[in-house]
């Protein structure tokens, strides 16, 4: 497949790649790579190029909740929280050591009704650090102004960093976070290092350097759940060369299938670099249909 079979209509300009994707609940449609090879099966994990760093912006938990009818739908925030854990194992089992989650905006803490948000502060008292713990070889970072939070989530979420250092892998929290301040917190940081009138050390690795999280900045895939294709200020520095996939169910019902099809639809893009597009060429991967040879699935 060429570049110039992808170029993106003007309303699709971004700066990012983007497959969206709802996987039937029965029948799944092909993976996106057996279009690009048909050497490569989807559970061959050293088949295609694997990203080291996933990002996650775990959207939808309250659609979710409506849609099965529970009581409030502040649950699906908690079921949400608890599926943090399952996602890490799976990173595991790829051997995928970095991640990073969207748990709480600063924009979030402020704006929503102040029930749904001490909801929310719960769940980071005593769901979130617990299966970071659980998950055993998982290292806990946040990125984000905690001061936002109540003293009770603040001081669980301090333990867990702690009680977890040390640990091989790593994933990053986005909690109480803004885009905005991270990056000129960053710079601050990165300036105060530098002899006075010395601008000319201010660089990009600089900078980078003095972001939070884990030790493993750049992000390679982003997946977000529930539909929506922005990033919602989801760590833009450390994104910016990042490919976007987009699941249109909720992130309590995203499983590992589709984790698999998020990673295989980042190593065909990957492979179509190496093949001659450039990097960051703002395009956008249609959808196959029968004109590619391969039928729509059933629904």
């Amino acid at each position: 497949m060429h570049c110039a079979a992808l170029a993106p209509s003007p309303e699709w300009q971004t700066q990012f790649s983007v497959e969206v994707r709802e996987t039937p609940r029965r029948t799944r449609p092909l993976a996106l790579v057996e279009l690009y090879s048909d050497a490569m099966v989807r559970h061959d994990h050293s088949a295609i190029p694997r990203p080291r760093h996933v990002g996650v912006i775990m959207d939808g938990n309250r659609r979710w909740a409506v849609s099965r009818g529970l009581l409030s739908a502040s649950l699906g925030h908690k079921v949400g929280a608890e599926h943090l854990s399952t996602f890490l194992a799976w990173l595991s089992a790829r051997d995928i050591d970095h991640a990073s989650a969207y748990v709480l905006s600063a924009d979030n803490i402020r704006k929503r009704a102040p029930h749904e948000v001490a909801y929310l502060f719960t769940l980071l008292e005593e769901i979130i650090p617990r299966r970071v713990e659980a998950a055993q070889s998982w290292q806990l970072h946040v990125s984000g102004d905690l001061d936002l939070l109540p003293a009770p989530a603040r001081a669980a979420l301090e333990r867990a960093m702690h009680e977890t250092a040390g640990r091989p892998r790593h994933i990053t929290l986005a909690i109480g976070y803004d885009a905005h301040a991270d990056i000129v917190s960053a710079v601050q940081r990165a300036v105060s290092q530098l002899d006075a009138g010395e601008l000319d050390g201010l660089t990009v690795d600089a900078v980078s350097a003095q972001l939070t999280g884990g030790p493993v900045k750049d992000i390679d895939l982003i997946i977000r759940t529930g539909g929506d294709s922005r990033t919602s200020g989801f760590f833009p520095w450390q994104s910016k060369s990042a490919e976007l996939y987009v699941v249109k169910h909720p992130w309590p019902a995203f499983t590992e299938a589709d984790l698999d099809d998020a990673l295989s639809y980042y190593g065909a893009r990957r492979d179509e670099v190496t093949e001659g597009c450039p990097s960051g060429s703002r395009q956008t991967t249609r959808q196959l249909g029968p004109a590619d040879g391969i039928s729509p699935p059933v629904p």
